[in-house]
């Protein structure tokens, strides 16, 4: 992976199954399809079957390169569904997520510790 002005990307060079004939014979790719709806990356498919994938975070273009690599044996519903399953996953962390910073936000400010504190105090119970 290779980081760089605030964009992230990788190539896939391992995606020697048939997703990059698929990607660059059909107009649509299922896979990709849905997880555009909700990610934001960009892709440039070879003939030689590298996929490149350059996005805003390094956790963005782990997930799209997985997803295609993945996705190689699947049929259209079988990416489709695979693809929002995954999406569904990633929504779930970043709530727990959320709630994880929301709860060390309250626990500093109820009892007036720093953040390392709080983080002590949630650990411990």
């Amino acid at each position: 992976m290779l980081l760089g002005t605030g964009r992230c990307s990788a190539l896939c060079s391992s995606c020697e199954g048939k997703s990059w004939k698929v990607m660059l014979s059909s107009p649509t790719c299922p896979v990709l399809e849905a997880l555009g709806k909700k990610l934001s990356f960009e892709i440039a498919v070879g003939f030689n079957g590298r996929v490149w994938v350059k996005a805003d975070s390094p956790s963005t273009v782990i997930v799209v390169v997985n997803a295609i690599v993945k996705s190689e044996s699947l049929s259209g519903a079988q990416q489709k569904i695979m693809a929002e399953k995954l999406l569904q996953k990633i929504q779930m962390i970043k709530l727990r997520i959320l709630i994880e910073s929301l709860q060390v936000l309250l626990s500093v400010s109820i009892c007036n510790c720093g953040y390392d504190e709080a983080l002590n105090l949630i650990e411990t119970g």
